[in-house]
């Protein structure tokens, strides 16, 4: 694999353009189509799940492979605040709810 841009964020662990990495042998029976385990992997960076899409030129030439990792950490924020959001939404519609009805009198 080999690396054109990372976002990671820690300095000791940001794999710089040009990178070469043997992780990622499998990725090549998935170059033309989009691909991810479907479920979080544990490695030495941490726990992730990963996907990964085709890229294609303007001739529909196969270009390269973007890929994109997802912490468990960002999906528990994410599912908490989702869940929070879903909460208060459900406490308002009931609020609401209650006031309408007690104003039909």
């Amino acid at each position: 694999m080999l690396y054109l841009v990372d976002a990671e964020e820690k300095t000791k662990e940001v794999s710089y353009p040009g990178t070469v990495e043997a992780k990622g042998s499998d990725l090549i029976h998935h170059l033309s189509k989009t691909y991810s385990k479907g479920r979080f992997i544990s490695d030495q960076y941490g726990v992730w799940m990963t996907g990964y899409a085709p890229v294609y030129d303007k001739h529909g030439n196969y270009a390269g492979t973007v890929g994109a990792d997802l912490s468990i950490a960002t999906y528990h924020n994410d599912l908490k605040w989702f869940m929070e959001l879903f909460v208060y939404s459900i406490a308002g519609a009931v609020v609401l709810s209650v006031m309408r009805g007690s104003f039909s009198f």
